[in-house]
């Protein structure tokens, strides 16, 4: 039969790359000729659970060994693949002789699926398959330490501290105990960096709030020119009357010293109505 690989997996059982000069993105072709094999049943080809569970123990076998070897993508691989054949399972069913082993199975599965996918780095990946366990398994101190790893991945360093601290009730270990501190840490170093930021984005809309600034200068006031009045704007009663001179209204003057203005009532009278 014809077969189609990438480059990315032409590596023999130890995880070492068969054809080095072979690029990752290339695809290759072998002609491949099989004596006495036994085809892997696809999951839908599989009638109950109980070949379920044999197929999956078959491939988290197998995974398990190229995670040792160091081959973490093919250990992804093959502990997915397990995780499908066995997280449709109804584990309630009781009735069923594969229950006690599936249940096991399961949890074996999905707690070495997490730990590859953290070294992978697709923390993203993890929580979604941990949280229903830890919903059944509150206090598994194992599927927590992974669930707080995958959280400390994601920079969501309140929830791996939360997590990291249950484990440690449950199982201590100095293990669970750097992830702890680690996550206490990086959680603190967060906030101030947050801290900041948004003091200095504050401080570009309201102005720097801890410098004291120069008071502005006061602005110099002209002097106000005095205006000469003129000499025939007077008359001897001291009121002046327009018209006279240059045309300008005169300016009723201060009474001098010892004498008073006199104001003739009935021409004011006369004014008013």
């Amino acid at each position: 039969s014809l077969v189609t690989i990438n480059g990315s997996s032409l590596v023999d059982s130890g995880g070492k790359r068969m054809f080095p000069q072979v690029s990752n993105s290339t695809l290759c072709e072998f002609y491949v000729t099989c004596e006495n094999f036994t085809k892997v049943l696809e999951p839908f080809e599989l009638e109950n659970a109980t070949d379920k569970v044999d197929a999956a123990l078959e491939r988290k076998n197998v995974g398990n060994t190229f995670f040792l070897k160091g081959n973490l993508q093919l250990a992804n691989r093959l502990y997915s693949a397990a995780y499908e054949l066995l997280k449709d399972i109804d584990f309630k069913d009781t009735k069923d002789p594969a229950f006690e082993v599936a249940n096991t199975t399961r949890l074996s599965v999905i707690l070495n699926l997490a730990a590859v996918r953290n070294k992978l780095r697709k923390f993203s990946e993890v929580v979604p398959i941990l949280s229903p366990i830890l919903s059944t398994f509150p206090k598994h101190a194992k599927a927590l330490y992974r669930r707080a790893e995958a959280y400390y991945g994601l920079k969501m360093y309140r929830e791996a501290i939360a997590d990291s601290n249950k484990a440690f009730g449950l199982s201590p270990s100095e293990q669970i105990a750097d992830l702890h501190d680690r996550a206490v840490k990086a959680q603190k170093s967060m906030f101030q960096k947050e801290k900041q930021v948004w003091s200095s984005a504050m401080n570009k809309v309201m102005g720097d709030l801890y410098e004291d600034k120069p008071a502005a200068k006061p602005k110099e006031e002209k002097p106000v020119e005095q205006v000469p009045e003129p000499a025939d704007a007077i008359d001897g009663d001291g009121i002046s009357e327009g018209g006279k001179g240059n045309g300008d209204q005169g300016e009723v003057p201060a009474a001098s010293k010892g004498e008073e203005m006199e104001i003739d009532d009935s021409k004011r009278v006369e004014e008013i109505n």
